[in-house]
């Protein structure tokens, strides 16, 4: 009989080689377009990274730079499966901080990520995300 470890190590591997068959080509090392979040409202396009990332194309096959100023940014981030080749940059892990409050209660028996990534070819460099 298969030992737990074993069962998972095996469902990893089929996950993982299940994944890669989903790999979007983005068109090699070039990006396509940068979109700039600064939540202070200026010098950037939106103030919110959510927001950034819906205005992204469906099933888009170019990367796409996020250029997310310096701050606190108090939001859920997820991307759709349909949005891959992005690439999230923040200025510098102290100074890039993406936090979410959805704590689990009696009531509520899901919680939420702060940040949660559906799509292959996702970056990021730069960013501290954490539970607030």
């Amino acid at each position: 009989m298969a030992s737990l470890f074993q069962i998972a190590i095996v469902s990893l591997f089929i996950s993982f080689s299940f994944m890669l068959s989903e790999i979007t080509d983005c068109g090699g090392n070039n990006i396509a377009s940068t979109i700039t979040v600064n939540h202070r409202g200026y010098e950037g396009e939106f103030i919110s990274i959510q927001k950034a990332i819906d205005s992204i194309k469906s099933n888009n096959d170019r990367w796409v730079n996020i250029h997310i100023h310096a701050g606190t940014y108090t939001e859920e981030v997820e991307i759709p499966r349909d949005k891959p080749c992005v690439i999230f940059e923040g200025e510098r892990i102290e100074n890039t901080i993406i936090q979410y409050n959805d704590h689990q209660t009696e009531q509520n028996k899901t919680w939420k990520p702060t940040f949660h990534s559906n799509p292959p070819n996702v970056i990021a460099l730069g960013i501290t995300f954490k539970e607030w």
